[in-house]
């Protein structure tokens, strides 16, 4: 009967634990839209209403690492992203889904397609896909300009000047060797005149 105690107790305490080191691992990354100096983070909110003007992707991050990021006007990845079981096994997110871009962003750009991402990363400052990177104190904080869309699945260029639809972003970091989920949000971006 001890021993059961004993089990049962080391069982509660490795899944609180567990619990802990995912919701530290999760408060390692921040993701956060500025806009006209005012600060949207992700963290705090699902549905943000920019003006018809370029804006800032902001990603904290504790090491050099990356971040799967869709973009996308389809929805159906954002209303999924949420519950999802397994979110590697969503096809934006899915091993090879990755769309190539280049270092530094000089086009001022993110690619937006329903089955694919882009992989925002910061190896170093030779090797990253962001206009800044900036280590304040223990993290890293990486900041791509966006003032246009490529959107992929149609082949057009949208200037954020003129864009009418909802933009979805869904934000993911993981482990690559052991795929655990160290991050994951959403964003509907709404536009106003």
């Amino acid at each position: 009967m001890n021993t059961t105690k004993l089990l049962l107790t080391a069982i509660c305490l490795l899944a609180v634990n567990s619990t802990t080191l995912l919701a530290q691992s999760n408060s390692d990354y921040k993701v956060s839209i500025k806009q006209n100096g005012k600060l949207y983070h992700v963290d705090q909110k699902n549905a943000i209403k920019l003006s018809k003007s370029s804006f800032d992707i902001i990603i904290e991050m504790p090491k050099p690492s990356g971040m799967l990021v869709n973009a996308s006007f389809d929805k159906e990845t954002y209303k999924s992203l949420p519950n999802a079981a397994d979110v590697l096994n969503i096809p934006c997110f899915a091993p090879g889904s990755g769309m190539a871009d280049h270092k530094f962003n000089p086009e001022n750009a993110i690619m937006a397609k329903s089955s694919g991402s882009n992989y925002l990363f910061y190896a170093n400052d030779d090797e990253h896909r962001f206009n800044s990177v900036e280590k304040s104190g223990d993290k890293y904080v990486c900041t791509r300009t966006v003032e246009r869309i490529f959107n992929v699945d149609d082949n057009s260029e949208i200037s954020v000047n003129s864009i009418d639809q909802t933009l979805y972003l869904c934000f993911v970091s993981h482990n690559a060797r052991s795929k655990e989920i160290l991050y994951k949000n959403r964003l509907a971006i709404k536009w106003s005149n």
